[in-house]
């Protein structure tokens, strides 16, 4: 599993690069993200399932990359 840290939230949403999900993909692995101290994992299979809520392409250097927005839902833990 990847895991990213995330500084910001826009109405619910997080944004991760689409580097970071096609690297995913490419290795055949889910993403954790973290926001606030809480933890989101995304399985591969739901990887695909994002939001584009900008159409934007992004140029840093020599990396292009658009922002694929998930809708931030913490992971439920488990009582022991």
């Amino acid at each position: 599993m990847k895991k990213v840290t995330v500084k910001k939230q826009y109405k619910g949403y997080v944004s991760i690069k689409s580097t970071v999900i096609d690297e995913c993909i490419l290795n055949k692995e889910g993403l954790v993200i973290t926001f606030n101290k809480k933890k989101m994992t995304i399985p591969l299979d739901k990887l695909n399932k994002h939001v584009q809520l900008s159409n934007q392409i992004y140029r840093v250097y020599e990396e292009c990359y658009k922002l694929y927005d998930y809708f931030f839902v913490p992971d439920k833990k488990e009582k022991k």
